[in-house]
């Protein structure tokens, strides 16, 4: 995902499962036009997400309110400080982005894109506690 165009319907509900080589799709109507300092397109989306701190240590709610493959826009209260390296964990989805922050206003954050992982099917030991929230926010639903 990272490097391409923002998925088709990434944060919308679907009819039935997505093929599992790409993630989901987005309306064509959502898709903003390329700003002049990103690369690739972003599609509006009004997800839950959560910010990871330090493999877990922190771990702060957010509103995704655009996404791309490069990176997101994310709603978090201003008074909240962030490290300049977080995690972005899209709870619906199940994926978790590692990202900088690249810039802050007001309650909007900016994050680009470093690293994705798919945590419906990794193994690595050090997202385990990563994993076991997310399978406990999705178990809620």
């Amino acid at each position: 995902m990272i490097g391409e165009s923002a998925p088709l319907g990434f944060g919308r509900r679907s009819a039935g499962p997505s093929p599992p080589d790409c993630a989901i799709p987005v309306a064509v109507e959502d898709v903003r036009p390329v700003d002049n300092r990103r690369r690739v397109r972003r599609a509006r989306t009004l997800l839950a997400g959560k910010i990871v701190i330090a493999q877990g240590l922190n771990i702060l709610d957010c509103m995704i309110r655009d996404f791309s493959s490069g990176g997101a826009r994310v709603r978090i209260n201003a008074a909240t400080p962030l490290p300049p390296k977080v995690s972005l964990l899209v709870i619906k989805e199940g994926l978790l982005f590692e990202a900088n922050v690249a810039w802050r206003q007001g309650d909007e954050t900016g994050v680009t894109f470093v690293g994705q992982y798919d945590l419906r099917g990794d193994v690595d030991p050090a997202r385990k506690g990563i994993r076991a929230l997310w399978a406990q926010l999705t178990s809620s639903r």
